[in-house]
């Protein structure tokens, strides 16, 4: 019996596919929107039908093919997109990957599509971001597409276009490298013992100055390029360059807005902004619950916190087994996150001294990095630490909450109006019985604790040569 053949598609053909006939060599050429394949199996004209090998035309078009030899089948999924926006009725398809770089993406608004030879790296956390927003104030908005083309320790480049959602009509954009040229004017000069910084921001003049010592290698010059981004606050677009002058230091950043004018977006209002100095008038986070406070840059104003825990688990268990000490985990949110534009937070672990001795002497650990979490600061009641392996997927922002962290931000408080129960408690002795992880072995152990006259709290700590066990209930 003839086999049938079956080829399922289940993708939505985002674009068209034109195969035209070269008559010079009488080979065919296939297209992709524009773009020329290349194909193992060349195109055929049988019978008078192209024929073309769907498995280039499937994958150009960012699709993932498989064959199913059960049912004879060729099984073509749907392309998925890496960013959304209802609002705007939009998505963004990437059109082919390659060595870590999505190439060319398929954009789609309102029902209509078209191809753009944009890229993105593919690592999720700096997927392209899309925004729909008045930035010309003509109250009509824009689709404005921010994408990430590289990005890595002391080096973030981003790429902007700007969209009519109609026609996908695509508005200039004064580039970064002619923001430097136009507008700014700087050089590095020694001064005695100190490295001189200059930068010239039209009228505005900044004189850095730092001690040679501070590193080991000075640029000749300010270097701009090597990290800048962008973002859409309050229906304006905004560029952030950072000023470069080592190869691990940025001195500060320029940050200009962009205003509509003559059929292009142009910087105005370009200003230097100081590291040193937006560091010493910080916006600080204080929480009396637990006794410390931090510092923050004056960008951070606005910040929102996140409530969570962390869970400590016996030596040699698996994660997903079950806890035996947990504790708050706090977490400051820059006020620019969104779903979307995911940022680095500053989390910080909180746990009891007794806690912290226990992890110290590793009678639990948490989460499955080989170091445990570092010290940011104690009170007399609790430690204040720094998960490790915090930022392991670097998001957006984490070489700022480096630098934050860096600076020594967290100042323990004391007295701070936190429940104390020294005065007005009594002793007690309480007697344990401890398995050491064996039902059938039993020890029994005497221990003094206290306890608040309201019977809230009681803490009781039972020590066996290097074993400590801590009860809290």
């Amino acid at each position: 019996m003839k086999k049938k053949w079956l080829v399922v598609i289940g993708v939505a053909i985002l674009v068209s596919i034109f195969a035209t006939a070269a008559f010079a060599d009488n080979s065919i050429k296939l297209f992709v929107n524009g773009q020329e394949i290349k194909t193992d199996v060349p195109p055929q004209i049988i019978n008078g039908r192209t024929m073309v090998p769907v498995r280039w035309i499937a994958e150009a078009l960012g699709a993932d093919i498989q064959w199913d030899g059960q049912n004879n089948a060729v099984k073509i999924n749907k392309p998925y997109f890496v960013s959304s926006l209802p609002e705007a009725e939009a998505r963004l398809y990437p059109f082919q990957e390659i060595n870590g770089m999505y190439d060319g993406f398929i954009l789609e608004a309102k029902g209509e599509r078209k191809y753009f030879d944009w890229k993105n790296v593919t690592n999720p956390t700096y997927a392209p971001q899309l925004f729909f927003n008045d930035i010309n104030q003509d109250s009509e908005n824009e689709l404005i597409v921010i994408l990430t083309t590289g990005t890595g320790t002391g080096f973030h480049t981003e790429d902007i276009h700007i969209l009519t959602p109609g026609d996908f009509t695509e508005i200039d954009v004064e580039d970064t490298d002619d923001i430097v040229k136009q507008h700014i004017n700087t050089k590095i000069e020694s001064d005695g013992d100190d490295i001189a910084i200059q930068i010239i921001t039209g009228s505005e003049e900044t004189t850095i100055h730092k001690e040679k010592g501070y590193a080991a290698t000075w640029f000749d010059n300010v270097v701009f390029g090597n990290s800048y981004c962008y973002k859409v606050i309050d229906n304006e677009l905004i560029v952030s360059i950072r000023a470069q002058v080592t190869p691990a230091y940025f001195i500060g950043e320029i940050k200009a807005a962009y205003v509509f004018d003559n059929g292009k977006y142009r910087a105005k209002r370009i200003q230097f902004i100081n590291q040193d100095e937006s560091d010493k008038t910080p916006t600080v986070y204080k929480n009396i619950q637990y006794g410390f406070s931090l510092s923050l840059p004056e960008s951070w104003q606005g910040y929102s916190i996140i409530k969570d825990k962390w869970e400590g688990f016996n030596p040699g268990s698996l994660q997903n087994s079950v806890s035996i000490e947990t504790g708050p985990l706090i977490s400051i949110r820059h006020p620019q996150w969104s779903a979307q534009n995911q940022r680095q937070d500053i989390p910080i672990m909180i746990f009891t001294l007794t806690q912290w001795n226990l992890l110290q002497n590793r009678e639990f650990h948490i989460g499955a990095a080989p170091v445990g979490p570092s010290e940011l600061g104690r009170n007399s009641s609790y430690v204040f630490a720094l998960p490790a392996r915090y930022n392991y997927a670097f998001p957006t922002g984490y070489e700022e909450v480096d630098s934050i962290l860096n600076s020594n931000p967290l100042k323990p408080l004391e007295d701070t109006g936190s429940e104390k129960d020294e005065i007005g408690t009594q002793v007690v002795k309480a007697y344990f019985i401890c398995t050491e992880g064996d039902p059938r072995r039993k020890s029994t152990y005497a221990a003094t604790g206290h306890t608040s006259q309201s019977g809230l709290r009681a803490c009781f700590v039972v020590s066996r040569a290097a074993t400590m066990v801590t009860l809290l209930p």
